[in-house]
């Protein structure tokens, strides 16, 4: 009875081998399952990254969000601008038959600010020659889906033909080219597409111009006491250079 009592308990029992083999395992398979979280969480990290990267991407900001368009009547050239803006349109229909040399008109556009500050939009406005006037330097923009310049100017063609230099910019104007301090420039280069000679070719003048003061202060183009720096630093100085950039055939 003694040696079958012994046998049950040994067939119970586990050998050492045995007990070592299944730490093995436990070991084994507890690793396995730390890579396999490890490379789970990998994945999520990863997809939640390129996610936010995605969403950071599609959300940028529109620099024209809740602006409205406008569309000169006769040159047909397109613009953004504020909805808090006012809008005037002076345009001037010109017959065919009519002795004036352009044909269909004269677009003038003015954009007023709340704080009563001036971005005019004119096309037409002149069928013979360039307005002249006074450069105090200029900034790149693009416009018009190509390289132009926002060039700082004062005075006006009187001014040029008596010598007298103003003492700073009036304004701030779209040209073709750069300009330099004390130089004079033609700010309305642009020549019209839509606007015609009797039924001929077009030679009306564009202009797009920001007066950073009030039209009570618009006298003979020269307003007191202006600087590069006081009109870079009117607070519609930002939303004038949109417009410029926004503009379009």
């Amino acid at each position: 009875m003694g040696k079958i009592s012994n046998n049950i308990k040994n067939n119970k029992g586990f050998t050492l081998v045995e007990v070592l083999l299944l730490i093995v395992v436990l070991i084994l398979v507890g690793g396995l399952g730390y890579l396999g979280y490890k490379q789970v969480n990998k994945n999520s990290t990863t997809s939640t990254s390129s996610t936010t990267a995605s969403t950071t991407k599609t959300t940028a900001v529109d620099p024209y969000a809740g602006w409205k368009t406008g569309t000169l009547k006769y040159e047909k050239i397109s613009f953004k601008y504020p909805s808090n803006y006012t809008i005037k349109d002076e345009s001037i229909a010109m017959p065919q038959s009519s002795d004036l040399c352009v044909y269909p008109g004269i677009d003038h556009i003015t954009l007023t600010t709340p704080g009563g500050k001036l971005i005019k939009l004119d096309a037409g406005m002149s069928c013979f020659g360039d307005y002249s006037t006074f450069s105090f330097g200029s900034i790149p923009i693009k416009a018009f889906g190509q390289d132009m310049y926002l060039t700082f100017v004062g005075g006006g063609t009187a001014s040029v033909i008596n010598n007298q230099i103003p003492t700073g910019p009036s304004g701030l104007c779209l040209t073709p080219n750069s300009s330099h301090m004390g130089e004079i420039v033609s700010v309305f280069p642009f020549k019209s597409k839509n606007i015609f000679i009797n039924g001929g070719e077009g030679t009306g003048i564009n202009s797009f111009c920001f007066y950073p003061y009030t039209s009570e202060n618009l006298v003979n183009g020269i307003a007191p006491d202006l600087t590069t720096t006081k009109i870079q630093n009117s607070p519609d100085y930002k939303n004038a250079v949109l417009i410029f950039e926004s503009l379009s055939y």
